[in-house]
C-alpha cells in the first residue's frame, strides 16, 4: 500500500479501500430504479481513495486485517430503499446506513476515508434532492501486530525539567 501525506501531514492519497455494494436499488411507484450506493461510489474522490470492489465481507475484512486495505465500506442490500423511504417519511422504521470498518490506528487515513465518504454522500443526496436520512457508521479493525505510535511535542519535554 502506498499512502502519501501521512508522514508530513499533507494530503492523504491512494488509500486502498474495499467497497462491498449489496444495494439492490429501489423503484418508487411510477418511477425509475434508484441506485444511491452506485452514485455515492461514483462520487468518491479517487485521488484520495484507491477503490477495489469485492462481494465477500469476510474476505474484505481479512484484507484490512492483513494490511492490504485500510477500510471496508459496506452498502447493505436495502440501502437505496431505506434512504428514499426514510427521506419521504421520518417515521419509517429503517434507516440507510453506510458501514465503514477500518484500521483506526492511523488517524490521518481514517479521517481521509470518512471525509471522502461524507462528501460523496452529501454530493449524491444534493444531486438526487434526497433529504438526509442516511447514517455513516465507523468501526475499527486493527491488523495483526498493530502498534500504536505516540508522539510528543518537540520542546515540551525539556521544558518540564527547566523551571
Amino acid at each position: 500500500m502506498c499512502v502519501f501525506g501521512v508522514a508530513f501531514s499533507g494530503d492523504v492519497e491512494n488509500v486502498n479501500v474495499i467497497i462491498i455494494n449489496q444495494d439492490q436499488g429501489f423503484t418508487p411507484p411510477m418511477g425509475d430504479t434508484i441506485y444511491l450506493a452506485d452514485e455515492i461510489v461514483n462520487n468518491l474522490n479517487t485521488t484520495t481513495l484507491n477503490i477495489h470492489n469485492m462481494t465477500s465481507i469476510d474476505d474484505a475484512r481479512a484484507e484490512v486485517e492483513s494490511g492490504q486495505a485500510s477500510a471496508v465500506i459496506i452498502f447493505p442490500e436495502d440501502f437505496s430503499e431505506n434512504a428514499v423511504l426514510k427521506s419521504q417519511d421520518q417515521s419509517y422504521p429503517n434507516s440507510a446506513e453506510i458501514q465503514i470498518e477500518g484500521d483506526d490506528s492511523i488517524v490521518n487515513i481514517k479521517t481521509a476515508i470518512t471525509t471522502t465518504v461524507s462528501t460523496a454522500l452529501s454530493d449524491t443526496l444534493t444531486e438526487n434532492e434526497v433529504t438526509p436520512a442516511i447514517q455513516l457508521n465507523s468501526d475499527p479493525i486493527y491488523g495483526e501486530d498493530t502498534e500504536f505510535i505516540t508522539s510528543s511535542c518537540p520542546g515540551y519535554w525539556p521544558s518540564l525539567f527547566i523551571s
